[in-house]
């Protein structure tokens, strides 16, 4: 599964296809053998390590749009269980097709299993993250399509759990799951999104939660007023070469964009973003330049003008005069740094020029409440020489070579 899927557009789609009854009674029958066929591997271990792969192609078959038969949810969670607990060639693709399956269904009696998922760990386990995906989403999905209260109470449960990337994940899938019903967040639900996104420790759930308020038309005034943020910047995979930048809480990240420009005497010829994390879901957290037209790879919720008509923001009349209250894609004109949640020592990745790919990390070294006066944002250091922009082709590579001649014959 690709990390920066949104599971709940995608979902979207599946239900929009209209399948007939046929083809769904058809595609469940498929998946209940299917189902036999990897009961029978998993009671018969030998041949288990070639095959769980073939078997988990066919249950994804139909994962997002056919569910299982209700007779099936419950076999098909204690089947999963049975693949976490053996492991092995194949089970990490097995998984993420039972746990689609199951979301698919879209069955209440599933709310344990999915809060109880979350919490599993073994040594060398590469489904983790997608347990963590699938079930907030799963239990969005039950709640928009379903109206199960008990799902929205299991979202907000999540919110408070011990791994950072369950309460960004759950503060996202909460606020789609009412924003997919055209349902203003509740104030108690909008109290916890606050609280996450100004006192969460962790950077991914305060920005989640950020968004989630802002796609609610509830935006949080930007953190920091009056100060500035110190970010130290340097090109991947260097050492020894950094410029230290000096940027006002309310200035924005194409402010910071231009500043690098100028630190590193760059001509500022291409477009950027912003990856507001290092880690593998860094697509999660891209943020991209306005000029950056089709670009909706970032977070869902503050694309919803890309996905269709949503409610009208909380506190705006007719949706007129306001479209900063929630809606549009966040762009790195819009994005004020002290609004992106960010803390000490945080990094985040900028990307200039999208063929070249020229990545450079971002620290976050000081964050100070009183900005200091002059202009900003302002460069306070520099250490090593700027890397050239593009690369200096050697003059005997071109010989033979003359403007408006592409040919390569002798």
């Amino acid at each position: 599964m690709r990390r920066g899927e949104d599971l709940m557009e995608s979902w979207q789609w599946d239900r929009e296809m209209g399948l007939d009854a046929e083809v769904i009674a058809a595609g469940r029958r498929q998946i209940a053998a299917a189902l036999d066929t990897l009961e029978t591997l998993l009671d018969n271990p030998s041949a288990r390590t070639n095959d769980l792969y073939s078997a988990g192609f066919r249950l994804s078959m139909g994962q997002g749009v056919v569910g299982l038969l209700p007779e099936d949810r419950a076999r098909a969670e204690a089947l999963y269980r049975r693949v976490f607990a053996a492991g092995g060639a194949g089970s990490r693709y097995m998984q993420e097709g039972l746990l689609l399956l199951l979301a698919a269904t879209e069955d209440a009696a599933s709310i344990p299993f999915w809060l109880e998922i979350v919490d599993w760990n073994r040594p060398r386990d590469q489904a983790g993250a997608i347990r963590r995906r699938i079930a907030p989403a799963a239990l969005a999905r039950l709640a928009a399509r379903r109206n199960v209260p008990e799902a929205y109470a299991a979202l907000r449960t999540l919110l408070h759990h011990p791994h950072p990337e369950v309460r960004a994940l759950s503060a996202r899938d909460l606020s789609r799951a009412y924003w997919e019903v055209e349902r203003p967040l509740p104030p108690e639900v909008a109290d916890e999104l606050a609280d996450l996104a100004l006192h969460d420790k962790d950077f991914m759930p305060r920005f989640e939660a950020r968004e989630a308020l802002h796609a609610a038309g509830l935006p949080l005034s930007p953190g920091n007023l009056g100060g500035s943020y110190t970010f130290k910047v340097k090109p991947r995979r260097t050492t020894g070469i950094n410029r230290t930048i000096e940027v006002l809480s309310q200035q924005s990240l194409d402010d910071l964009h231009l500043a690098i420009q100028d630190a590193f005497d760059w001509d500022n010829d291409h477009l950027y973003s912003f990856y507001l994390t290092t880690g593998a879901n860094r697509d999660d957290y891209e943020i991209a330049c306005a000029m950056a037209e089709g670009d909706w790879s970032g977070s869902p919720f503050l694309q919803i003008g890309a996905l269709g008509d949503g409610p009208e923001p909380a506190g705006s009349a007719n949706g007129d005069e306001d479209d900063e209250a929630g809606g549009g894609p966040l762009t790195t004109a819009d994005a004020v740094i002290g609004a992106l949640g960010l803390g000490l020592k945080h990094k985040f990745i900028y990307l200039f020029d999208y063929g070249d790919q020229n990545e450079f990390e971002v620290q976050v070294v000081s964050i100070q409440a009183h900005a200091a006066p002059g202009d900003y944002p302002r460069i306070v250091a520099s250490e090593g020489k700027a890397p050239a922009q593009y690369a200096v082709w050697d003059d005997e590579e071109d010989e033979g070579y003359e403007d408006g001649d592409d040919s390569d014959d002798a």
